[in-house]
């Protein structure tokens, strides 16, 4: 399905911008109105022609309505998403849930900044969120935090039964070292142990 998708937006665009340079090409006298009557000519002479030209004209609209529907949906669902409790439905912006996790991650010290994007699955949330961190963080110790922490509180405002997927980019580290943990005051016996390598 996923070929199909790619196949029908990879065919919709090649058209578009052959269409967008035949314009610019003949605005600008690159070619002529005589060849496009030409080339029509050929096409609408012979029923096969009129075929193929009725075709591809119906393909056309029909991708065009397609797409735009596909994108206008996708674009309304991810901004919103639908609880169902026993009095009806619940409907919780994207954006809200995005400022809670921001005032969540608030309370987490290490935690300079978050940025975070919410999505909605089949079944429960995504959720991607850049971090910065300050100097001296033990990254899979924070990482733990923020991924308890905040698929924990989410969970309970939503009341999701579904899971909630929260991967963690850390984009940038701030702040200096103190003393304690810069290169030369570490002991060898106080080196942590790496808890995953690549």
């Amino acid at each position: 399905m996923l070929f199909v998708k790619r196949l029908f937006i990879l065919v919709f665009m090649c058209v578009m911008v052959a269409t967008g340079t035949s314009f610019v090409l003949l605005s600008c006298g690159k070619i002529s109105i005589n060849l496009w009557n030409e080339l029509f000519g050929i096409f609408t002479e012979r029923v096969e022609g009129q075929a193929a030209l009725y075709l591809a004209g119906s393909l056309l609209i029909l991708m065009g309505v397609v797409l735009s529907f596909r994108l206008m949906t996708g674009m309304r669902a991810d901004k919103f998403i639908t609880l169902k409790n026993p009095g009806g439905e619940v409907i919780v912006s994207v954006y809200a849930v995005e400022e809670y996790i921001q005032k969540v991650a608030k309370n987490i010290p290490e935690i300079s900044t978050i940025r975070s994007k919410v999505r909605l699955k089949r079944k429960g949330l995504k959720i991607v969120s850049d971090v910065v961190l300050r100097a001296g963080t033990r990254i899979p110790d924070v990482s733990e935090k923020i991924q308890s922490g905040v698929t924990r509180k989410v969970q309970g405002m939503l009341g999701l039964e579904g899971s909630i997927d929260l991967m963690i980019r850390v984009s940038k580290i701030t702040g200096s070292l103190s003393p304690k943990d810069s290169r030369d005051g570490i002991n060898s016996e106080e080196v942590p142990e790496i808890p995953y390598r690549y």
